[in-house]
């Protein structure tokens, strides 16, 4: 039963610390708003509608994709 509510306490406590977290972020501004990752209300079909929009309009576009999910085996 101990580790139940140790589970229960950790994740009440890390769910208001994100919260005041989000808050603290948006109120200041500190996270751009081009970000989408962990983000409510950013999905990742208004990123891909983006991308597709400045692909179709620019000139020359630079994009780099990191595959971070191969990179990780090193790390284990």
């Amino acid at each position: 039963r101990g580790i139940t509510i140790v589970s229960c306490l950790g994740k009440l406590f890390t769910s208001i610390r994100n919260n005041r977290l989000l808050d603290f972020d948006t109120s200041e501004q500190k996270i751009s708003s081009s970000q989408f990752g962990f983000r409510k209300q950013c999905l990742t079909v208004d990123a891909i509608f983006i991308l597709q929009f400045l692909i179709k309009r620019a000139k020359r576009l630079y994009i780099c994709f990191v595959d971070y999910k191969k990179s990780t085996r090193f790390y284990k």
